[in-house]
């Protein structure tokens, strides 16, 4: 039973963190001016000189104003979403062949720990951006989103370690 266990939570986990990249990436491909523009506004640094302009001196020369590499670094974001989904769907579908007993438990839990692995590289990669960009001074909020979010990937990778 607890092996049974194990597998189905490692499972549910995967199918969460696949289907919240889905959504996600889902989004970005049919309304691409949502995020586009939250990015925008985040490495413009929109609104960050008038609020912090001592801070904003500092980091000022980390803007990136230029609309077509704001839309390169969003299809690249983009891109990694839609191959974090794909590889977490592909874990999903090795993870319930091996709670059916028709694969190997090890290779699905490798799979596994990789999508977990995208997901929170992901996630990571918006902390650690944003943070260059000093979001934090005026998206809080997301900055603590992005960061449980990577925490969430970090925990179901460390489920995804539990042998059967």
């Amino acid at each position: 039973m607890y092996e049974f266990a194990v597998i189905l939570s490692q499972l549910g986990l995967l199918l969460s963190l696949g289907a919240w990249m889905f959504t996600g990436a889902r989004d970005n491909w049919l309304f691409p001016f949502m995020n586009q523009n939250a990015i925008a506004m985040v490495v413009r640094m929109d609104g960050l000189q008038e609020a912090f302009p001592e801070d904003y001196a500092c980091i000022a020369h980390r803007r990136i104003t230029d609309p077509a590499r704001i839309k390169q670094l969003y299809w690249a974001i983009v891109i990694w979403e839609s191959f974090a989904t794909l590889l977490l769907a592909v874990a999903s579908i090795a993870m319930a062949l091996a709670l059916l007993g028709l694969m190997d438990h090890e290779a699905a839990r490798g799979l596994g720990l990789l999508g977990a692995l995208a997901f929170m590289v992901n996630w990571a990669g918006f902390t650690i951006g944003g943070n260059h960009f000093g979001y934090w001074y005026l998206h809080a909020p997301t900055q603590a989103t992005h960061f449980l979010l990577a925490l969430w990937g970090t925990g179901t990778m460390i489920m995804m370690t539990i042998p059967q």
